[in-house]
């Protein structure tokens, strides 16, 4: 049951999962600068130079909740960078 009395639905209960602290990992194309390690919450920033001379970047951290991570996709589309894959790897962290 919900604070309100009513039952959760599986609707909600996902929904709740994303209103908490999660880790997450985006990996796009191309290299990004040092100035994302330095965003709040202090995302770690690895660059991956592929074998056949492409180049992709992984940021992984901790963000708050689902919005940060729409903030953060958001900042990365206005600049133009493409997005490969976006992975929730843990939820709340103790």
């Amino acid at each position: 049951m919900s604070d309100e009395g009513q039952a959760e639905t599986p609707r909600t209960a996902a929904m709740s999962l994303f209103d908490k602290p999660a880790l997450y990992r985006i990996r796009v194309v191309g290299r990004l600068d040092d100035r994302w390690r330095e965003r709040p919450g202090g995302l770690e920033l690895e660059v991956i130079e592929e074998p056949r001379g492409s180049t992709r970047s992984e940021l992984t951290g901790v963000l708050p909740d689902q919005a940060a991570l729409m903030g953060l996709l958001g900042h990365l589309y206005s600049r133009g960078v493409p997005l490969i894959h976006v992975e929730r790897i843990e939820g709340e962290r103790s």
